[in-house]
């Protein structure tokens, strides 16, 4: 009975906790006022992703900036974007199984010590950064 509930309580606060994994920061100059650029291209990514998901990312920050007014150029941009990722890979050890103590009931004292169960997870932490430059002055906005 309590193996079961315990896993029930496990299952939920890993349920609970995969709603604050997402994590997003948005920093710009605030003194830029973009109504004035219009179009943009990309600069190849120092760090770029592997597989498919190079594209998908262009794909997706493209449709971003198409929504909000900008040009896709081949030459004579007006903005440089570039975007790099990072993957990292956490590991953290759950012990379980930690039995000593007293137990309830007649005859019982103290319990006895009992096997210790070690479960290794694994997560990958993942890092995208989009940036945007003035092609003018290559500042970045």
């Amino acid at each position: 009975m309590k193996t079961r509930i315990f896993s029930i309580f496990v299952f939920a606060v890993l349920v609970s906790a995969s709603g604050f994994a997402q994590k997003v920061n948005v920093d710009w100059d605030r003194g830029t006022d973009f109504s004035k650029f219009h179009t943009y291209a990309w600069q190849p990514s120092t760090h770029p992703a592997k597989g498919l998901w190079d594209q998908r990312i262009i794909d997706a920050v493209n449709q971003q900036l198409q929504a909000k007014g900008f040009q896709l150029v081949q030459s004579n941009p007006q903005l440089w974007v570039v975007y790099s990722n990072s993957i990292k890979k956490d590991q953290q050890v759950v012990g379980t199984g930690y039995n000593m103590g007293p137990a309830w009931g007649w005859g019982y004292g103290w319990g006895g010590p009992t096997t210790t169960t070690y479960q290794t997870y694994t997560t990958k932490e993942g890092t995208l950064i989009v940036e945007i430059a003035d092609a003018n002055g290559r500042q970045l906005l």
